[in-house]
């Protein structure tokens, strides 16, 4: 005849308010219900670990099906939260940028870049203090490489922002070739 503790179940709670709790290795055990808490939450948090995709995939299951309650479900958490959304916030922008950024341009190449455009700005032609300016955009999938940089002055190159050079050239007057 099978042992009667073997038949309870995990989380049944005894008349007296402590909770059956059964281990791996088969050790059972009655438990208050702050450690039937946490230790359950070890558990979880420990599956969830193990199986960081099988959530990752049923996460975005979820939010599309639900996008309504997943968009309210960020705004509690922001809320509730705030200091940590934003460093949240700054490192998914940071992330994102380290993806597109390509591997950087070096002080001699950026030299290189300025000295055969004649120290002037590519847009305009002065020859006032020059900055790098990306004819791609970082945040249009650009890459911080030299063949994308070309040298502007800091009013051109705040005036074109994102926008497409050959726009912004005509913007102000100008032809690229």
């Amino acid at each position: 005849m099978e042992d009667q503790t073997k038949r309870i179940r995990r989380g049944t709670i005894a008349p007296n308010g402590l909770i059956f709790w059964r281990y791996s290795k088969g050790r059972e055990v009655w438990v208050t219900p702050e450690k039937f808490a946490l230790k359950q939450s070890q558990r979880d948090k420990s599956w969830n670990f193990d199986n960081r995709e099988k959530c990752r995939e049923a996460e975005r299951r979820w939010r599309a099906r639900n996008p309504e309650k997943a968009k309210e479900k960020v705004k509690r958490w922001l809320l509730a939260d705030p200091v940590r959304a934003a460093a949240h916030i700054a490192n998914k922008h940071h992330r994102r940028r380290q993806r597109t950024t390509g591997r950087g341009v070096t002080a001699t190449e950026w030299k290189a870049i300025k000295t055969k455009s004649g120290g002037r700005c590519y847009y305009c032609g002065s020859v006032s203090r020059l900055t790098m300016d990306h004819v791609i955009p970082l945040s249009k999938g650009g890459k911080h490489e030299a063949w994308n940089i070309v040298p502007a002055c800091k009013p051109c190159n705040s005036k074109k922002g994102a926008a497409d050079p050959e726009k912004f050239a005509a913007t102000i007057g100008r032809l690229l070739v």
